[in-house]
């Protein structure tokens, strides 16, 4: 999880590094 934060500093990166740990539904939710 932190390596993919770091590869996309932002605020919108850490809400997609949840959506995609929790997994595609997640993603598509937000």
């Amino acid at each position: 999880m932190n390596r993919v934060t770091m590869l996309f500093p932002g605020g919108k990166a850490k809400a997609f590094t949840l959506s995609y740990d929790d997994g595609a539904v997640g993603d598509r939710k937000l």
